[in-house]
Protein backbone atom coordinates (compact mmCIF):
# COMPACT_ATOMS: atom_id res chain seq x y z
CA UNK A 1 0.00 0.00 0.00
CA UNK A 2 1.29 3.49 -0.88
CA UNK A 3 1.43 5.80 2.09
CA UNK A 4 1.98 9.54 2.17
CA UNK A 5 4.36 10.32 5.03
CA UNK A 6 4.63 13.40 7.13
CA UNK A 7 7.44 15.23 5.30
CA UNK A 8 8.62 17.31 8.26
CA UNK A 9 9.05 14.17 10.35
CA UNK A 10 11.20 12.56 7.67
CA UNK A 11 13.36 15.65 7.38
CA UNK A 12 13.67 15.95 11.16
CA UNK A 13 14.74 12.32 11.42
CA UNK A 14 17.34 12.90 8.72
CA UNK A 15 18.71 15.87 10.61
CA UNK A 16 18.71 13.89 13.84
CA UNK A 17 20.73 11.13 12.21
CA UNK A 18 23.16 13.75 10.91
CA UNK A 19 23.85 15.01 14.40
CA UNK A 20 24.90 11.53 15.51
CA UNK A 21 27.31 11.19 12.58
CA UNK A 22 29.00 14.58 12.66
CA UNK A 23 31.45 15.94 11.78
CA UNK A 24 30.38 15.65 8.17
CA UNK A 25 32.73 16.24 5.22
CA UNK A 26 32.33 19.34 3.11
CA UNK A 27 30.03 19.04 0.12
CA UNK A 28 31.53 18.44 -3.31
CA UNK A 29 30.62 19.34 -6.88
CA UNK A 30 30.81 22.53 -8.91
CA UNK A 31 28.88 25.66 -7.90
CA UNK A 32 25.47 25.77 -9.54
CA UNK A 33 25.52 22.06 -10.41
CA UNK A 34 22.67 19.65 -9.68
CA UNK A 35 23.29 15.90 -9.85
CA UNK A 36 20.12 14.03 -10.83
CA UNK A 37 19.93 10.38 -9.76
CA UNK A 38 17.57 8.85 -12.32
CA UNK A 39 17.66 5.96 -14.76
CA UNK A 40 18.74 6.66 -18.33
CA UNK A 41 15.30 5.78 -19.65
CA UNK A 42 13.61 8.19 -17.26
CA UNK A 43 16.18 10.91 -18.00
CA UNK A 44 15.59 10.61 -21.74
CA UNK A 45 11.79 10.64 -21.38
CA UNK A 46 9.17 12.67 -19.50
CA UNK A 47 10.76 12.97 -16.02
CA UNK A 48 14.15 14.05 -17.35
CA UNK A 49 12.58 16.45 -19.82
CA UNK A 50 10.60 18.10 -17.01
CA UNK A 51 13.75 18.54 -14.92
CA UNK A 52 15.77 19.98 -17.81
CA UNK A 53 13.01 22.38 -18.78
CA UNK A 54 12.67 23.78 -15.25
CA UNK A 55 16.16 23.70 -13.75
CA UNK A 56 17.81 24.43 -17.08
CA UNK A 57 15.81 27.60 -17.76
CA UNK A 58 17.68 30.66 -19.01
CA UNK A 59 18.53 33.15 -16.30
CA UNK A 60 16.93 36.54 -16.97
CA UNK A 61 18.80 39.84 -16.93
CA UNK A 62 22.15 38.50 -18.03
CA UNK A 63 23.67 39.85 -21.26
CA UNK A 64 24.09 36.31 -22.61
CA UNK A 65 22.25 33.02 -22.30
CA UNK A 66 23.19 30.97 -19.26
CA UNK A 67 21.25 28.15 -17.62
CA UNK A 68 20.03 28.62 -14.09
CA UNK A 69 21.76 25.37 -13.08
CA UNK A 70 24.14 22.91 -14.70
CA UNK A 71 22.61 19.42 -14.75
CA UNK A 72 24.34 16.05 -14.60
CA UNK A 73 22.57 12.68 -14.57
CA UNK A 74 23.66 9.36 -13.14
CA UNK A 75 21.69 6.09 -12.92
CA UNK A 76 20.97 4.72 -9.43
CA UNK A 77 23.23 1.68 -9.88
CA UNK A 78 26.23 3.98 -10.47
CA UNK A 79 25.44 6.34 -7.62
CA UNK A 80 28.15 5.29 -5.18
CA UNK A 81 29.75 6.59 -2.02
CA UNK A 82 31.94 9.12 -3.82
CA UNK A 83 28.92 11.04 -5.10
CA UNK A 84 26.94 10.97 -1.84
CA UNK A 85 28.53 14.26 -0.77
CA UNK A 86 27.50 16.21 -3.89
CA UNK A 87 26.26 19.71 -3.04
CA UNK A 88 22.86 19.46 -4.78
CA UNK A 89 21.28 16.04 -5.22
CA UNK A 90 17.93 15.28 -6.85
CA UNK A 91 16.94 11.66 -6.31
CA UNK A 92 14.04 10.20 -8.30
CA UNK A 93 12.21 7.15 -6.92
CA UNK A 94 9.67 6.13 -9.55
CA UNK A 95 7.76 2.96 -8.73
CA UNK A 96 10.45 1.86 -6.27
CA UNK A 97 9.20 3.27 -2.95
CA UNK A 98 6.22 2.53 -0.72
CA UNK A 99 5.83 6.23 0.03
CA UNK A 100 5.02 9.23 -2.18
CA UNK A 101 6.04 12.84 -1.65
CA UNK A 102 8.61 15.55 -2.18
CA UNK A 103 11.32 15.83 0.47
CA UNK A 104 13.92 18.57 0.91
CA UNK A 105 16.75 17.65 3.30
CA UNK A 106 19.87 19.49 4.42
CA UNK A 107 23.30 18.24 5.53
CA UNK A 108 22.52 14.53 5.23
CA UNK A 109 25.88 13.28 3.90
CA UNK A 110 27.90 16.53 3.80
CA UNK A 111 28.04 20.03 5.21
CA UNK A 112 26.07 22.49 3.09
CA UNK A 113 24.35 19.74 1.12
CA UNK A 114 20.80 19.86 -0.21
CA UNK A 115 18.94 16.70 -1.20
CA UNK A 116 15.66 16.82 -3.10
CA UNK A 117 13.96 13.41 -3.16
CA UNK A 118 10.76 12.84 -5.11
CA UNK A 119 8.91 9.54 -4.72
CA UNK A 120 6.01 8.57 -6.99
CA UNK A 121 4.32 5.34 -8.15
CA UNK A 122 4.81 6.09 -11.86
CA UNK A 123 6.38 8.59 -14.25
CA UNK A 124 3.20 10.59 -14.82
CA UNK A 125 2.68 11.11 -11.09
CA UNK A 126 6.38 11.95 -10.60
CA UNK A 127 6.25 14.65 -13.28
CA UNK A 128 3.12 16.17 -11.74
CA UNK A 129 4.70 16.26 -8.27
CA UNK A 130 7.90 17.77 -9.62
CA UNK A 131 6.14 20.46 -11.65
CA UNK A 132 3.97 21.44 -8.67
CA UNK A 133 7.09 22.08 -6.55
CA UNK A 134 9.62 23.02 -9.24
CA UNK A 135 9.72 26.74 -8.41
CA UNK A 136 10.13 26.02 -4.69
CA UNK A 137 12.88 23.51 -5.44
CA UNK A 138 14.79 25.96 -7.63
CA UNK A 139 14.45 28.74 -5.07
CA UNK A 140 15.71 26.41 -2.34
CA UNK A 141 18.76 25.41 -4.40
CA UNK A 142 19.48 29.10 -4.97
CA UNK A 143 19.11 29.75 -1.22
CA UNK A 144 21.55 26.97 -0.33
CA UNK A 145 24.08 28.11 -2.95
CA UNK A 146 23.91 31.59 -1.44
CA UNK A 147 24.25 30.25 2.11
CA UNK A 148 27.46 28.46 1.11
CA UNK A 149 28.88 31.67 -0.33
CA UNK A 150 27.87 33.68 2.74
CA UNK A 151 29.76 31.19 4.91
CA UNK A 152 32.83 31.47 2.69
CA UNK A 153 32.66 35.26 2.78
CA UNK A 154 32.67 35.17 6.57
CA UNK A 155 36.04 33.41 6.38
CA UNK A 156 37.33 35.69 3.61
CA UNK A 157 36.09 38.94 5.14
CA UNK A 158 38.25 42.05 4.87
CA UNK A 159 37.70 43.23 8.43
CA UNK A 160 39.39 46.60 7.95
CA UNK A 161 37.42 47.40 4.80
CA UNK A 162 34.14 46.21 6.33
CA UNK A 163 34.75 48.35 9.44
CA UNK A 164 35.58 51.38 7.31
CA UNK A 165 32.30 51.02 5.41
CA UNK A 166 30.31 50.66 8.63
CA UNK A 167 31.97 53.71 10.18
CA UNK A 168 31.30 55.82 7.09
CA UNK A 169 27.75 54.70 6.27
CA UNK A 170 26.29 53.36 9.51
CA UNK A 171 25.40 49.89 8.19
CA UNK A 172 27.44 46.72 7.83
CA UNK A 173 28.33 44.32 5.05
CA UNK A 174 30.90 41.53 4.76
CA UNK A 175 33.34 42.84 2.14
CA UNK A 176 35.47 39.96 0.80
CA UNK A 177 39.24 40.30 0.43
CA UNK A 178 40.50 41.85 -2.77
CA UNK A 179 38.43 45.04 -2.99
CA UNK A 180 39.84 48.55 -2.94
CA UNK A 181 38.12 51.87 -2.33
CA UNK A 182 37.39 53.95 -5.41
CA UNK A 183 35.33 56.58 -3.57
CA UNK A 184 33.92 56.84 -0.09
CA UNK A 185 32.07 59.49 1.87
CA UNK A 186 29.11 59.61 4.27
CA UNK A 187 26.63 58.82 1.46
CA UNK A 188 28.35 56.14 -0.62
CA UNK A 189 31.20 53.66 -0.69
CA UNK A 190 32.32 52.54 -4.15
CA UNK A 191 34.51 49.45 -3.89
CA UNK A 192 36.04 47.56 -6.76
CA UNK A 193 37.99 44.37 -7.46
CA UNK A 194 40.05 44.38 -10.65
CA UNK A 195 41.30 41.17 -12.24
CA UNK A 196 42.96 40.03 -15.44
CA UNK A 197 41.69 36.68 -16.71
CA UNK A 198 42.87 34.60 -19.65
CA UNK A 199 40.47 33.41 -22.33
CA UNK A 200 40.80 32.40 -25.98
CA UNK A 201 44.53 33.03 -25.80
CA UNK A 202 44.11 36.62 -24.67
CA UNK A 203 44.01 38.47 -21.36
CA UNK A 204 40.84 40.35 -20.44
CA UNK A 205 39.92 42.84 -17.73
CA UNK A 206 37.25 41.64 -15.30
CA UNK A 207 35.74 44.06 -12.78
CA UNK A 208 33.53 43.36 -9.78
CA UNK A 209 32.15 46.40 -8.02
CA UNK A 210 30.15 47.18 -4.91
CA UNK A 211 28.06 50.34 -4.53
CA UNK A 212 26.95 50.82 -0.93
CA UNK A 213 24.76 53.85 -0.34
CA UNK A 214 21.66 55.28 1.32
CA UNK A 215 18.97 57.88 0.64
CA UNK A 216 15.94 59.23 2.56
CA UNK A 217 12.96 56.93 3.03
CA UNK A 218 9.72 58.60 1.91
CA UNK A 219 7.08 55.86 1.77
CA UNK A 220 6.45 52.22 0.87
CA UNK A 221 6.31 53.32 -2.77
CA UNK A 222 10.11 53.42 -2.55
CA UNK A 223 10.17 49.67 -3.09
CA UNK A 224 9.24 49.60 -6.74
CA UNK A 225 11.46 48.95 -9.72
CA UNK A 226 10.89 52.41 -11.14
CA UNK A 227 11.71 54.28 -7.93
CA UNK A 228 14.84 52.28 -7.10
CA UNK A 229 16.05 52.43 -10.71
CA UNK A 230 15.76 56.22 -10.70
CA UNK A 231 17.46 56.41 -7.31
CA UNK A 232 20.34 54.25 -8.54
CA UNK A 233 20.77 56.40 -11.63
CA UNK A 234 20.81 59.53 -9.49
CA UNK A 235 23.59 58.08 -7.35
CA UNK A 236 25.70 56.72 -10.22
CA UNK A 237 25.32 59.94 -12.23
CA UNK A 238 27.05 61.78 -9.40
CA UNK A 239 29.56 59.17 -8.29
CA UNK A 240 30.33 56.46 -10.86
CA UNK A 241 32.07 57.93 -13.87
CA UNK A 242 32.99 55.86 -16.91
CA UNK A 243 36.21 55.59 -18.92
CA UNK A 244 35.43 58.57 -21.15
CA UNK A 245 35.14 62.19 -20.08
CA UNK A 246 31.57 62.94 -18.99
CA UNK A 247 30.47 59.29 -19.06
CA UNK A 248 28.68 57.67 -16.12
CA UNK A 249 26.90 54.44 -15.14
CA UNK A 250 23.18 54.01 -15.88
CA UNK A 251 20.54 51.29 -15.63
CA UNK A 252 19.63 49.79 -18.99
CA UNK A 253 15.89 50.24 -19.45
CA UNK A 254 15.44 48.85 -22.93
CA UNK A 255 16.94 48.24 -26.33
CA UNK A 256 14.83 48.90 -29.42
CA UNK A 257 11.59 46.99 -28.65
CA UNK A 258 13.05 44.94 -25.78
CA UNK A 259 12.08 45.70 -22.20
CA UNK A 260 15.25 45.50 -20.09
CA UNK A 261 13.93 47.06 -16.90
CA UNK A 262 15.22 45.28 -13.78
CA UNK A 263 13.28 42.39 -12.28
CA UNK A 264 12.60 42.46 -8.54
CA UNK A 265 11.13 40.46 -5.68
CA UNK A 266 10.51 40.92 -1.98
CA UNK A 267 12.69 38.82 0.32
CA UNK A 268 13.22 38.40 4.05
CA UNK A 269 16.62 38.62 5.74
CA UNK A 270 16.68 37.75 9.43
CA UNK A 271 12.96 38.55 9.52
CA UNK A 272 13.48 42.00 7.98
CA UNK A 273 11.80 43.03 4.72
CA UNK A 274 14.20 43.57 1.84
CA UNK A 275 13.88 44.11 -1.90
CA UNK A 276 16.13 42.29 -4.37
CA UNK A 277 16.54 43.63 -7.89
CA UNK A 278 18.42 42.19 -10.89
CA UNK A 279 19.15 44.26 -13.96
CA UNK A 280 21.65 45.38 -16.57
CA UNK A 281 23.87 48.42 -16.35
CA UNK A 282 25.58 50.42 -19.07
CA UNK A 283 27.53 53.64 -19.52
CA UNK A 284 26.11 56.92 -20.77
CA UNK A 285 28.84 58.15 -23.10
CA UNK A 286 30.89 54.94 -23.25
CA UNK A 287 30.64 51.33 -24.42
CA UNK A 288 30.68 49.30 -21.25
CA UNK A 289 28.11 47.27 -19.33
CA UNK A 290 27.01 44.08 -17.63
CA UNK A 291 24.63 42.70 -15.00
CA UNK A 292 23.98 44.02 -11.50
CA UNK A 293 22.12 42.91 -8.39
CA UNK A 294 20.81 45.22 -5.69
CA UNK A 295 19.48 44.56 -2.20
CA UNK A 296 17.72 47.36 -0.32
CA UNK A 297 15.99 47.68 3.05
CA UNK A 298 14.68 50.36 5.40
CA UNK A 299 16.71 51.66 8.30
CA UNK A 300 13.68 52.76 10.33
CA UNK A 301 15.70 54.37 13.10
CA UNK A 302 17.21 56.85 10.67
CA UNK A 303 14.33 56.99 8.14
CA UNK A 304 16.50 56.00 5.21
CA UNK A 305 16.84 53.26 2.60
CA UNK A 306 20.17 51.44 2.59
CA UNK A 307 21.36 49.66 -0.55
CA UNK A 308 24.04 47.11 -1.39
CA UNK A 309 24.61 46.90 -5.12
CA UNK A 310 26.99 44.52 -6.90
CA UNK A 311 27.91 44.92 -10.58
CA UNK A 312 30.07 42.92 -12.98
CA UNK A 313 32.05 43.74 -16.10
CA UNK A 314 33.18 40.51 -17.73
CA UNK A 315 32.28 40.54 -21.43
CA UNK A 316 34.36 37.49 -22.42
CA UNK A 317 33.21 35.13 -19.67
CA UNK A 318 30.14 33.49 -18.17
CA UNK A 319 28.57 35.58 -15.43
CA UNK A 320 26.17 33.36 -13.48
CA UNK A 321 28.47 32.29 -10.66
CA UNK A 322 30.15 35.69 -10.34
CA UNK A 323 26.70 37.24 -9.96
CA UNK A 324 25.72 34.63 -7.36
CA UNK A 325 28.85 35.60 -5.47
CA UNK A 326 28.02 39.32 -5.64
CA UNK A 327 24.44 38.63 -4.56
CA UNK A 328 25.71 36.73 -1.52
CA UNK A 329 27.86 39.72 -0.59
CA UNK A 330 24.83 42.00 -0.86
CA UNK A 331 22.81 39.60 1.34
CA UNK A 332 25.28 40.18 4.18
CA UNK A 333 23.87 43.74 4.46
CA UNK A 334 22.76 44.46 8.03
CA UNK A 335 21.33 47.48 9.82
CA UNK A 336 23.54 48.20 12.83
CA UNK A 337 22.98 50.22 15.98
CA UNK A 338 25.59 52.78 15.02
CA UNK A 339 24.49 56.36 14.60
CA UNK A 340 23.59 57.59 11.15
CA UNK A 341 26.52 59.33 9.41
Amino acid sequence: MIRTPWVLLVVALAWGCNEARRPLPKCTGAPGEVLVVMSKGQWESGPGSAVRMALGEWLPRLPQREHRFDLAQIPPDQFGTVLLTHRNLMIAHIGTSDTVGVYLMRDVHAQGQLIVQINAPNATDWIARFKARARTIMDRIDDVERDRLLALHKLDRDNAMSASVENALGFSIDVPEGYHVVKQDSLLAWLQQDQVMSGAGLEHDVVRGLLLYHFPYRSDSTFTVGYLTDARDSITRSYVEGPNAGSHMIVQRGFEAMDLMPLARSVSIDGRFAYCMHGLWGMEGAKMGGPFVQLSMVDSAHQRVVCADGYLFSPQFDKREAMRDLEATCWSLRITNTSSP
